[in-house]
């Protein structure tokens, strides 16, 4: 326990790291929430009535003496000495780990003012998730595939094949959840907060994403992106509607009934990450996730014979630069 410790306290005497002095998107907010919730049902034998709640204060940044009281009560399992240790022992898997670190690390940051032993902690997890993104850099960076995973890249972006993988797909949900991520570059899982909008109709919230239509709700024209991981630095985004997605929307829309205000996919951004591997998978027989087909795509942008200017255009779609894009295609 003491080498634990005095190795902590070398990463924590380190420059000193502060918090960024910026808002929580409300989707990050809950899933913040809801990953600390996870967590401490995990790491705790009592879960507070209220912890949704001070968390949801803490995160707003609205402390009074019960947001303090309640982390002193109920968070002493987050220590320099032993929840480091713990966390990686329940997720090995660093980017894992990661994922589960940044919500302690955004509470750390606002709580570090009111309750002293917190600083020390709020340096450890940060130094923590420096260390893994230094990790994953060098490794992405590198553009290596293993031998284990070449066969999970999608190389064949033509019509005919597309057309025939969607005629595997019996299920108009699943053909427009692969279309969505094949015909056009592939986001993230903003397609989860996609919501349908006359062409004349103006937009009142600016935390959704909207698909846009013509001549009713059967016929849409483009997708009017807001709210994404990168939205701070690339704000809002227009993409259209291709003639060959447009017909896969069409039927999705029509058989469900679809209209003005009505959610594109009724998802949560969990489940549709879930059921984008789950289609991928069953059309290619390879084991396919997200992150394999976004980065089969920026591979495939790549070695697109196209100017670099319209590889900038495709890649942004994507909702990340062009540079970053260099960084995700593999040598394949």
């Amino acid at each position: 326990m003491k080498n634990i410790y005095n190795e902590n306290m070398k990463l924590i005497k380190e420059r000193k790291i502060e918090p960024l002095n910026v808002d929580i998107k409300e989707t990050t907010k809950t899933q913040y929430i809801k990953t600390i919730l996870k967590n401490h049902q995990l790491l705790s034998v009592y879960t507070h009535r209220d912890i949704k709640l001070r968390l949801n204060n803490i995160f707003n940044k609205i402390i009074n003496q019960d947001e303090i009281n309640f982390c002193k009560k109920n968070f002493g399992y987050i220590n320099v000495v032993h929840f480091l240790k713990k966390m990686q022992e329940l997720y090995p898997n660093k980017n894992t780990l990661k994922s589960n670190l940044i919500p302690y690390v955004n509470l750390l940051g606002v709580m570090k003012q009111y309750i002293k032993r917190y600083e020390n902690i709020y340096q450890l997890l940060s130094r923590t998730l420096i260390d893994i993104n230094k990790d994953y850099e060098k490794v992405r960076d590198d553009n290596y595939v293993s031998d284990e995973d070449k066969n999970k890249y999608i190389t064949d972006f033509t019509y005919d094949t597309i057309q025939k993988n969607l005629n595997k797909l019996n299920d108009e949900f699943d053909k427009v959840i692969y279309a969505l991520y094949i015909m056009i570059p592939a986001r993230r899982l903003e397609y989860a907060n996609v919501y349908l909008i006359n062409k004349n109709g103006k937009i009142k919230d600016y935390n959704k994403n909207y698909l846009y239509y013509f001549n009713g709700a059967s016929n849409p024209i483009y997708f009017v992106f807001n709210e994404y991981k990168t939205s701070r630095s690339m704000g809002q985004q227009k993409i259209d509607v291709i003639p060959e997605l447009n017909v896969v929307l069409k039927n999705y829309i029509k058989k469900n009934k679809l209209k003005n205000g009505d959610k594109l996919l009724d998802v949560s951004e969990n489940y549709l990450s879930k059921h984008i591997k789950r289609v991928f998978s069953f059309v290619y027989e390879e084991d396919v996730n997200l992150n394999i087909i976004r980065r089969s795509w920026a591979t495939h942008i790549n070695n697109m014979q196209i100017s670099n200017n319209e590889k900038k255009e495709l890649t942004n779609q994507m909702a990340h630069s062009y540079e970053q894009s260099q960084k995700y295609k593999k040598l394949l």
